[in-house]
């Protein structure tokens, strides 16, 4: 009847069954004292009302006859049971430990960050064969083929980045925060840049006319960069025609195999890669 009146008071809509206002209510029995519970526990109270002979733990000497009847026996007779089911391990073990996590990795959809001709590298492998891994480069940030004898100290990594950073959010604070800790800890960035557009031009000697010479297009690219440092602490950016402050920093960009310096407001992506 309490639960009755509770959903009538949530919801208007509910009518009480005449039946459960005439029913009668259950009356509640009281709590047994510690003396009237030591009583019933020598009366064998819970077992003379649960039909035993004893109540917690079986005797060892009882033993129990279990009897077969005739309609059990006839249709054990015709139970057949089912063959074991061996699942077989996703990648046999072979007597070259490199191609096993090589195995694994693909099997599983991993990642494989090694040394390769003294570059650390962390890579997407799809397939391998003939002694080559084929599989898509986060340094180079291009699909590679990488000669298994090469490769060096290989581990299998969950995920390529340890942090990233995208989206509205990916403020100068942020960028910088990101960048500190890649300085900090001498890691690698990988990030989404645009390169802004310039154009050359020269003079004509003869009448002094401005001809363009080179003319470069806004680029958006991936790269990743590594050996970080702001620009203020370079050595080489006092021939610069402009001063660079906290916001630029120096680096090695493996896409240009050079030296770059690159401004955080034209950063539209990073993160560190885990190597």
């Amino acid at each position: 009847m309490f639960i009755a009146n509770v959903i009538a008071n949530i919801h208007s809509q509910f009518k009480i069954p005449d039946g459960l206002r005439s029913a009668k209510p259950i009356s509640s029995v009281p709590q047994w004292t510690k003396e009237e519970a030591e009583k019933m526990s020598r009366e064998k109270y819970r077992e003379r009302y649960l039909g035993i002979d004893s109540f917690g733990f079986v005797n060892e000497n009882s033993q129990i006859t279990v009897s077969e009847t005739k309609l059990g026996e006839e249709t054990e007779k015709q139970v057949k049971d089912e063959p074991p089911i061996i699942i077989p391990s996703t990648v046999q073990p072979t007597a070259n430990p490199k191609n096993d996590l090589i195995k694994t990795a693909i099997c599983n959809n991993n990642f494989i960050s090694f040394i390769y001709n003294g570059t650390p590298t962390i890579v997407k492998p799809t397939q391998f064969n003939n002694g080559n891994l084929h599989a898509y480069c986060y340094l180079k940030n291009t699909n590679r083929t990488f000669s298994i004898a090469n490769i060096l100290n290989p581990v299998i990594k969950q995920r390529a980045f340890t942090l990233e950073a995208t989206g509205p959010n990916l403020g100068l604070d942020r960028i910088a925060s990101i960048v500190n800790t890649a300085i900090q800890y001498r890691k690698f960035i990988r990030m989404r840049y645009t390169r802004s557009a310039w154009t050359t031009y020269s003079v004509d000697n003869t009448t002094g006319e401005l001809i363009i010479a080179d003319r470069i297009e806004a680029e958006e690219s991936i790269r990743t960069i590594s050996n970080i440092q702001l620009a203020t602490d370079s050595p080489g950016t006092q021939e610069l025609w402009f001063t660079p402050n906290e916001t630029h920093i120096t680096s090695y960009c493996h896409r240009r195999e050079a030296e770059r310096m690159f401004r955080f407001d034209r950063i539209g992506e990073l993160a560190i890669l885990d190597i």
